[in-house]
């Protein structure tokens, strides 16, 4: 479990660094509020308390850094392409960390 932890916090970790080189957030109230869609407290809240990141929380970022993503990709966004891949390549890396957070959660509930 223990590890679980650090990982996902090792990823939003990750993504909140990516997404503010791409100048897309600038706060971790931000990073919580409009990247995972919860309280401004939210990220500060699991980095003091040494808490999982919610299943819900990694969907919402994983969604929308795909959607980021593809959108940069479409039209160019004020990025350039290295901003562009950093993106794409942390919705995979969010991805993957919510199937394994998903799957924690259901063998944790049958368990």
């Amino acid at each position: 479990m223990e590890n679980m932890i650090i990982k996902t916090k090792t990823i939003l970790d990750e993504a909140y660094a990516t997404l503010k080189e791409a100048n897309l957030t600038k706060t971790k109230a931000d990073f919580s509020n409009d990247w995972l869609h919860k309280s401004q407290r939210y990220y500060s809240m699991l980095i003091s308390t040494n808490s999982m990141v919610s299943v819900e929380a990694l969907a919402t970022l994983a969604a929308r850094l795909q959607t980021t993503a593809l959108h940069m990709k479409e039209h160019g966004l004020k990025t350039n392409l290295h901003d562009t891949a950093n993106i794409a390549d942390m919705a995979v890396k969010v991805a993957e960390a919510l199937n394994d957070r998903a799957l924690t959660r259901r063998l944790r509930k049958q368990a």
